[in-house]
């Protein structure tokens, strides 16, 4: 009778195993899965946008405030500077950099716009001319800028490399434990 009631209790152990191995197995892919769909949405917002023509741009000074503030991410699409019309919210080149500051007026006939930044108290003193128009601003979200900033920066790819190797990981051993059970 002890051994029929020894293979019951390992029979009953060894269920229970599989069982947990199963349950392992399940977090596991679900980890590993939840950390690749992470790094996807993480990238997706650097990557997506270029594909139709749109320039992604970090807001870098509170010029735009609060409208647009430090730290956010503009989505800017190229257009015609002669569509623009006051209120729009534009980028262009100005010296070394690119200014991201809403339309004041738009003067046609000497191909210039007047710009102003939300925050500042008067206009822009030099009018954009058309040449120097890099698009029309369809979208600012707060503080995504930062991330990219820091998602493109040599050690932010590194982590991110790392952390989809993680998530690859994980899935490999929900296998293992799988096979196992």
């Amino acid at each position: 009778m002890r051994s029929a009631e020894a293979m019951v209790r390992s029979g009953r152990s060894s269920a229970s195993k599989a069982r947990g191995r199963r349950i392992a197995a399940a977090a596991c892919n679900c980890a590993g899965i939840l950390i690749l769909v992470s790094v996807i949405a993480l990238l997706l917002p650097a990557v997506l946008p270029r594909t139709v023509g749109v320039q992604v741009m970090r807001i870098e000074s509170g010029s735009m405030e609060p409208t647009i503030p430090v730290g956010s991410a503009v989505f800017v699409a190229a257009g015609d500077p002669a569509d623009a019309v006051a209120g729009d919210v534009i980028a262009f080149a100005h010296e070394d950099s690119t200014v991201v500051h809403r339309v004041t007026s738009n003067n046609v006939v000497e191909g210039a716009l007047e710009t102003k930044g939300d925050a500042n108290a008067d206009v822009d003193l030099e009018r954009v001319p058309y040449a120097n128009y890099q698009g029309l601003m369809v979208l600012s979200v707060p503080a995504l800028g930062d991330i990219l900033a820091v998602l493109t920066t040599t050690v932010g790819k590194v982590y991110l490399l790392a952390f989809a190797v993680c998530g690859v990981l994980f899935n490999v051993l929900a296998a293992r434990l799988r096979a196992q059970a």
